[in-house]
């Protein structure tokens, strides 16, 4: 847990939900990327203008390195865990423009090698999708830039999006890109299977994103409203950017019973269970999967099984 205020970060534990102890000593920590291994992680200090290593096993920082530039603020580790890409706002080492710093890991001690920097602007969310492909938002030019994972890291393209892009989203299971244009309050959403713009659509101060392809749904926070915006995939697949493709929840405390200790809510659980056909194995983007306006989930199956699927929906009943 990111210490926003303060140096490094919290260690709690997940099962327990108790605090283990405090890490590091950077100062405003603003991203962490895991080795697919899962023994190290990496954390950029966008004040101190480093980037710490941390083995989970021992809890420990085991290496620092200010070899980056100026306010880190994104972090992405390759699919074999091989590179690490840190975005920052500020000036690469040595030169004028923002952009890319490229590290090599060492899988076996965690150590970080550098290997380039790539001035391609001041960089803020990084994601690699499952082609090994990076995507990283460009703040002032309102784009994502799409790069190659390995040497020579070669620029593809690049996409516009709403302004003023932050953090990105990435749903595997789509193949989905969100982008959070926060001035903009809006969502761009990208294919990368196919690299296409499919659709923007209206979200108060996006943060975060989150696909559930049970109920064809991408989930967005909003820290100003204290909201979710709830954005329907199946209008984004036809291109519709409008409002009727979104729905707010509020969040907020609820009231307080008088008499809590007699008020009691019960609740009921329904099971959907749907069982999904073997498809093609013609390569094709997961969003050719599920079309029409009346589809509400997404399946998917391997080529060569049949995936069976389980929904659990909570019901209250007052």
């Amino acid at each position: 847990m990111k210490n926003l205020r303060g140096e490094g970060f919290t260690v709690v534990d997940a099962e327990t939900h108790e605090r283990v102890g405090e890490l590091g000593s950077g100062k405003h920590p603003h991203a962490v990327a895991v080795h697919p291994g899962g023994r190290w992680a990496f954390v950029p200090f966008m004040t101190s203008g480093t980037v710490e290593v941390v083995d989970l096993r021992a809890l420990a920082v085991t290496d620092t390195t200010d070899a980056v530039g100026e306010a880190p603020v994104g972090a992405a580790v390759t699919r074999g865990g091989r590179y690490l890409f840190v975005t920052s706002y500020g000036p690469l080492p040595g030169r004028v423009a923002p952009g890319i710093t490229v590290f090599e890991t060492d899988a076996g001690h965690g150590s970080l090698s550098l290997v380039d920097h790539l001035p391609v602007g001041k960089a803020a969310g990084v994601v690699v999708d499952a082609a090994n492909t990076v995507w990283v938002a460009l703040k002032d030019e309102n784009a994502i830039v799409r790069l190659d994972g390995t040497p020579p890291f070669a620029e593809r393209d690049r996409f516009p999006v709403a302004a003023d892009p932050q953090d990105v989203a990435y749903s595997q299971a789509y193949g989905l890109l969100g982008v959070n244009g926060v001035d903009a309050g809006r969502v761009t959403f990208v294919d990368t299977l196919d690299g296409e713009l499919l659709a923007d659509v209206p979200a108060p101060n996006p943060r975060g994103g989150t696909a559930v392809p049970a109920h064809d749904r991408w989930f967005v926070s909003d820290t100003d409203g204290d909201g979710l915006t709830v954005v329907d995939l199946d209008a984004v697949r036809r291109g519709s950017g409008g409002a009727s493709a979104v729905e707010r929840i509020t969040q907020g405390q609820p009231p307080r019973s008088p008499t809590p200790r007699r008020t009691a809510a019960t609740s009921s659980w329904t099971r959907t269970t749907t069982t999904a056909s073997p498809s093609s194995t013609q390569r094709r983007s997961p969003f050719a999967l599920a079309s029409g306006p009346a589809r509400r989930r997404t399946t998917r199956s391997s080529p060569r099984t049949a995936a069976r699927v389980t929904c659990r929906t909570w019901t209250p009943t007052r």
